[in-house]
């Protein structure tokens, strides 16, 4: 990450290009980007702690392991922007984007004790966002352009996918020979039936603020986006995605 920022750095100080805008000028265009989300709040921090609670109890046994967690997620931006500079280099900036959010609850044991038993879980909680922001941007000759604002965030969908592998041996009957044996399940819920009929929020706001780079036609970005609360996780409210945003945007 401290290499990429310092790059971006360079770029900005030792590029010639510049490029002033007037007031009337217009500019549309795609977007594309990836959400390095991380989750906070109250309800992660008990999911969190519970998994804590349990790995003391659990590894603290012989032949037993056990770990678990929320984890930060790395997730897909599509959509278009506007750009209308009301005055000379001040922008009114928006977008209309597809954006994914949310986390994964990672689990993990092992026996070792008798028959060797060993189960991998991963829960993918998918929050999908119709994402418009309400922008201002300064526009500086060398190029670098800075904005902030408010954002508005629909979720148009929500998807919680459970993907559990266990291997375990058993004792085959016909060889009397111990064996392993691989199992894996798949299921797929709406967030109110995984966490207890407590449902996502439709409409968030928040404030996003960023820097980019306009070089000819492509305009590079790094945003920080601070939202209110995405729901309860079992009963559990004040849960936050705060996003780290890498975006690139085609100027027609």
């Amino acid at each position: 990450m401290l290499r990429i920022l310092t790059f971006i750095t360079l770029v900005f100080l030792s590029s010639e290009f510049a490029n002033a805008q007037k007031k009337g000028d217009f500019f549309i265009g795609p977007l594309i980007g990836i959400n390095l989300i991380t989750s906070s709040g109250d309800g992660i921090d008990s999911v969190n702690q519970e998994f804590d609670n349990l790995g003391e109890i659990y590894n603290s046994m012989d032949g037993i392991t056990f770990s678990g967690g929320i984890s930060n997620r790395q997730l897909p931006i599509l959509g278009f922007f506007i750009d209308y500079y009301f005055l000379n280099n001040i922008a009114f900036y928006s977008s209309f984007s597809y954006s994914q959010k949310g986390f994964t609850i990672n689990e993990k044991s092992s026996i070792t004790i008798g028959y060797d038993y060993e189960a991998n879980s991963s829960i993918k909680v998918n929050l999908n966002y119709v994402t418009l922001p309400l922008l201002i941007k300064y526009h500086s000759k060398n190029g670098i352009q800075i904005f902030g604002g408010i954002s508005l965030n629909y979720c148009e969908s929500d998807r919680v996918i459970s993907q559990i592998n266990e291997t375990y041996e058993v004792l085959d009957t016909i060889s009397g020979n111990i064996v392993s044996v691989n199992t894996s399940s798949n299921n797929r819920d709406d967030y109110a039936d995984f966490f207890n009929n407590s449902h996502a929020t439709r409409l968030i706001t928040g404030y996003q603020l960023g820097i980019s780079y306009r070089l000819h036609r492509f305009n590079f970005s790094l945003r920080l986006e601070n939202n209110d609360s995405f729901g309860k996780i079992y009963n559990t409210k004040n849960n936050y995605n705060q996003a780290v945003q890498f975006c690139t945007e085609i100027i027609f």
